[in-house]
């Protein structure tokens, strides 16, 4: 499986006023050349999609315009799409439902949902963990995908106390924490899998 990864795409940026649109279209057009010559099967596009959150009609038809591009020049491409921080989430996701039916895998913000035995909000694996087909129809890997992660992702992040100079962060702790838990939930969750299927997880 090849997998080309790309970031940073800052759609409707300007420069010293000029706008960047027709130098962006360039952009996806050279992408979808190396997609085809180099047969990718997987893309990720890890955030900033967008410049900023209230990105105009125009560059939101760019972005899509650019994704069918891509999956017309390499029709077995798979896309995953992770927000960053200057992308609007749900904006972002929205059109989510139709994304899909193109192998488009978008998750722009974090997901919770509430665990039903404890009541607690707890990371929703589901929205997070995209699993990514293989041509004989298992699976040949799963991406854990993981938009940016805003202060209020970060359950239990606490500035109430002082900080040391050789203490960690408040916001790296409860980062690690999240990553740790969600990790830890895929690598569970691909086992489980695995012993299902009969076979050991990818």
């Amino acid at each position: 499986m090849r997998i080309l990864h790309t970031a940073d795409l800052h759609l409707g940026h300007s420069l010293n006023g000029w706008d960047r649109e027709l130098e962006h279209q360039l952009w996806f057009d050279r992408l979808a050349d190396i997609v085809e010559q180099e047969e990718i099967d997987l893309l990720l596009i890890a955030g900033d999609i967008y410049d900023n959150t209230n990105p105009s009609g125009e560059i939101q038809k760019l972005f899509y315009r650019g994704l069918t591009t891509l999956k017309d020049r390499r029709p077995s491409l798979q896309t995953v799409i992770s927000g960053g921080n200057h992308d609007p989430v749900r904006r972002l996701e929205a059109p989510g439902i139709l994304l899909s039916e193109f192998d488009i895998h978008v998750v722009g913000g974090v997901h919770r949902k509430e665990d039903l035995k404890t009541g607690e909000l707890v990371i929703d694996l589901d929205q997070h963990l995209i699993s990514i087909p293989d041509p004989l129809g298992g699976t040949a890997l799963h991406v854990l995908a993981v938009p940016f992660l805003r202060a209020s992702d970060l359950l239990g992040l606490s500035f109430g106390h002082s900080q040391e100079s050789d203490e960690e962060s408040p916001v790296v702790t409860a980062a690690r924490r999240f990553f740790a838990e969600l990790t830890d939930m895929a690598l569970s969750h691909i086992s489980q899998l695995g012993v299902a299927g009969g076979a050991a997880a990818p």
